[in-house]
């Protein structure tokens, strides 16, 4: 801009996200901050590495599978005692 402050093109950059979604060939240039290393790579391949660092984010994160289990049935039982301790019984009558 004239008066010294950035501008970020909107247009330009649901653009790029939409080839990133889509996982088009089409290549793009990144460029380390200092601007010293640079890799050309298609939004396709920047695609599968975003989809795969993120699978082992949510891998990292998950309980192991015996707490998981664990977990909900810890849940489940909690509910249960909820629900027995404010299930009034009625006798019915006749």
């Amino acid at each position: 801009m004239e008066d010294g402050r950035p501008w970020l093109d909107m247009a330009h950059v649901i653009s790029c996200l939409n080839r990133l979604d889509a996982g088009l060939p089409d290549r793009v240039c990144l460029m380390s901050r200092d601007e010293q290393n640079v890799l050309v790579v298609s939004y396709a391949e920047l695609k599968h590495c975003l989809e795969q660092s993120f699978g082992e984010c949510v891998h990292a994160n998950r309980p192991p599978s015996g707490m998981a289990n664990m977990s909900s049935m810890a849940v489940a039982n909690a509910g249960a005692q909820h629900q027995m301790m404010h299930h009034h019984h009625h006798p019915m009558h006749y």
